[in-house]
């Protein structure tokens, strides 16, 4: 069942309560390599692949594992679909931004919500807006730091594991507020570090391109770019504030751990530098 939670100390004391919990499931899950389980995406029985690849040294991250035998989403995935669905605010005829087009991920989207645009971000000089040539197809590009929608153009936005990879992430809040209309909501997911105060920066751009590291750099994985995208921070609940001060009324961080239908934490070992729980995050223009 999906929670939602306003307030740091709410968060953590849900996620102390459920660890053991959590470390019995996911200890259990890891030691298989498919489970049957409930696909809210399907909305079906089904099995789930446990393992991607993705892994903490010897532990599989299973944030980016149980994908589904049907859909083919895994954990985060099929998360975020799941509560784009359920959201009240969202219906079939809604106009939705979607800050992704070249996954399997976009396209069923596209099947439940006819009225959703998407897009790709292509790169730093590219004009937002534009069409370009992509792998032998045409893709829509948008800065989410610099969108070309209208203002208040539309009722949602969604975008998935895309914050962390922005470096001046507040002005891309801004940005999806912008383009919503009051009541409108903005949906996504990022990695979140719940007992974690405040937000971490890993690296800064520098005027020559590079990047100055902080901390020993990390790189996220992406079908689109092989050498990975670069993660410039590590948030934690202070991003609660930071959306409520891009310009939105609300911000809550729901959260749906139900093994049954494959939604786990990400199985990293260290409970504060992991542990992390299956995160959305919502937030109300």
């Amino acid at each position: 069942m999906l929670r939602w939670f306003r307030g740091a100390s709410e968060i953590r004391e849900f996620a102390e309560v459920s660890l053991d919990e959590r470390v019995r499931y996911e200890s259990w899950i890891e030691s298989k390599r498919y489970i049957a389980g409930y696909c809210v995406v399907c909305d079906q029985s089904t099995t789930f692949l446990v393992d991607l690849g993705v892994r903490f040294g010897k532990h599989a991250n299973l944030r980016e594992g149980l994908v589904c035998e049907s859909c083919h989403l895994g954990n985060r995935s099929r998360l975020l679909f799941g509560t784009l669905c359920a959201l009240s605010e969202i219906t079939f005829s809604s106009k939705i931004a979607m800050l992704e087009e070249l996954t399997e991920f976009a396209a069923l989207a596209r099947t439940h919500f006819p009225g959703m645009v998407c897009s790709e971000f292509l790169g730093n000089s590219l004009v937002s807006g534009q069409c370009y040539s992509h792998n032998g197809r045409q893709v829509r590009h948008e800065s989410i730091t610099d969108l070309s929608y209208k203002s208040g153009e539309f009722d949602a936005i969604v975008h998935n594991d895309v914050l962390e990879h922005v470096f001046d992430y507040r002005r891309a809040l801004a940005e999806t507020a912008r383009v919503l209309r009051p009541g409108g909501v903005t949906l996504f997911t990022t990695p979140l570090f719940v007992y974690q105060a405040g937000n971490v920066l890993r690296g800064a751009p520098q005027k020559d391109g590079s990047i100055e590291h902080y901390l020993p750099p990390e790189y996220h994985g992406d079908p689109w770019r092989p050498e990975g995208v670069y993660t410039f921070h590590y948030f934690g609940c202070d991003l609660l504030t930071d959306i409520r001060d891009a310009g939105y009324s609300d911000a809550a961080i729901g959260v749906n751990y139900e093994p049954i239908a494959g939604f786990t934490s990400n199985n990293h070992p260290s409970e504060t530098e992991g542990r992390m729980l299956p995160i959305v995050l919502a937030a109300w223009k």
